[in-house]
């Protein structure tokens, strides 16, 4: 069933496009991505898609749905500064559903401010808007250690600007909405919907000067309030989050290197219920963790394009500290919850992998993943996502084309 917001959007854009052809100048364009992957060891786990949850994971069989994605858009120019866009979008680790991941109207105030209202992506990360669009990166997906944000769509408005300055390039954006009912974070131990609410704001600024750009953002989540976790926590978890991102992209000649680092802290007086082993689904533990912490995360990229080969390695890392909950906490007597009176995530990936631009439109991509992971919790070694141990191997492919 379609989100009454998303329906609103949706609608929204469909009146747009049942106007008069002579009053609008519609352009369609379109993009995926055909993947497949597999971890090397058996019973074994890795996160090739994190925004997608436990269904981003591969396994020790070759599958297509975490990295398969295609998706259609139409920008419709409506004359006067206005234009609409609508992007639907199928993802594999979605069982394929269609829906609108962008739909929204743009509106030029003047050559250098628009505003735009519908639905959009929280623009926290540097590829945020080409998240999907793998042809525009040398990756088959961004480092799911740093890409792990569950609640990135919203419904509102944004403010964005651009201008020069000599030979610098400015752009900043400032946005804020709210979503209700999210379905980004999965399922819970019982295989029933987690619904997710929650109000945003943030601004980003970038700068650009010839080969070299810089990028500063952050977000703000209030009452992110988190629903059906378990029959164990019957209870609603809320809390308020604030998101922090750096990024710097240099292209000297062939050589695109890139980082970016993140960090974000999370407080609320039931937050701890989120991470109780025995009653939330690893989608839930350990994104959003405990109360009052602190988690980073960064990676860094350099690749090397020759000809129609483009070669490159990433370095990604997360950490992440807790001193445990709170002995004062009503959950705290919930079985399995004295096991989780410490913990401390920390896992790091050393990607290798080659682009080969075999079509003016299509690319193919091999990589090949190496994570350490070195979580514990209750000072006992426990890796994430069900791994029975702490490294991982993991290989991927996939072929990327837009039309």
């Amino acid at each position: 069933m379609i989100h009454p917001m998303k329906k609103a959007a949706l609608l929204m854009i469909v009146g747009c496009l049942s106007l008069s052809a002579n009053a609008v100048d519609i352009r369609w364009s379109g993009f995926g991505t055909i993947g497949a992957g597999q971890t090397l060891d058996d019973d074994q786990f890795f996160e090739a898609n994190a925004l997608e949850n436990e269904d981003g994971l591969l396994e020790d069989e070759l599958t297509f749905e975490p990295l398969s994605v295609f998706a259609v858009q139409s920008n419709i120019n409506l004359t006067n500064g206005l234009s609409a866009t609508l992007q639907l979008k199928s993802v594999g680790a979605e069982d394929y559903d269609i829906e609108a991941e962008w739909a929204y109207l743009s509106y030029d105030i003047n050559s250098k401010l628009t505003l735009q209202a519908g639905r959009k992506l929280n623009p926290v990360y540097l590829f945020t808007d080409s998240i999907d669009l793998g042809y525009t990166y040398h990756w088959i997906r961004p480092p799911a250690d740093v890409y792990l944000l569950e609640a990135i769509s919203y419904n509102g408005a944004n403010l964005l600007y651009q201008d020069y300055a000599g030979d610098w390039e400015f752009s900043s954006n400032i946005w804020f909405g709210s979503e209700r009912g999210s379905e980004d974070f999965g399922d819970n131990l019982s295989g029933e919907q987690i619904d997710a609410d929650y109000d945003i704001w943030g601004a980003s600024f970038e700068a650009t000067y010839d080969w070299a750009s810089f990028r500063l953002a952050t977000t703000t989540y209030r009452d992110l309030t988190l629903s059906n976790l378990s029959a164990a926590v019957t209870q609603d978890v809320e809390f308020d989050s604030d998101y922090y991102s750096l990024s710097v992209s240099l292209r000297p000649g062939n050589w695109f290197i890139v980082g970016e680092y993140t960090f974000y802290n999370s407080e609320g007086d039931d937050l701890e219920a989120a991470n109780i082993v025995a009653s939330v689904p690893s989608s839930i533990e350990g994104r959003f963790p405990f109360l009052d912490d602190l988690e980073s995360a960064w990676y860094i990229s350099a690749a090397y394009t020759i000809g129609k080969w483009t070669p490159h390695i990433t370095y990604s890392e997360r950490t992440f500290e807790n001193q445990g909950i709170d002995s004062n906490s009503p959950i705290f007597s919930l079985p399995g919850t004295s096991a989780l009176q410490s913990a401390a995530e920390e896992r790091s990936t050393l990607s290798v992998g080659v682009r080969y631009d075999f079509y003016k439109s299509a690319s193919i991509k091999f990589e090949y993943h190496r994570r350490d992971d070195d979580t514990s919790f209750g000072g006992e070694s426990r890796p994430r996502n069900g791994n029975t141990r702490d490294q991982v191997d993991a290989i991927q492919i996939a072929v990327d084309f837009i039309f």
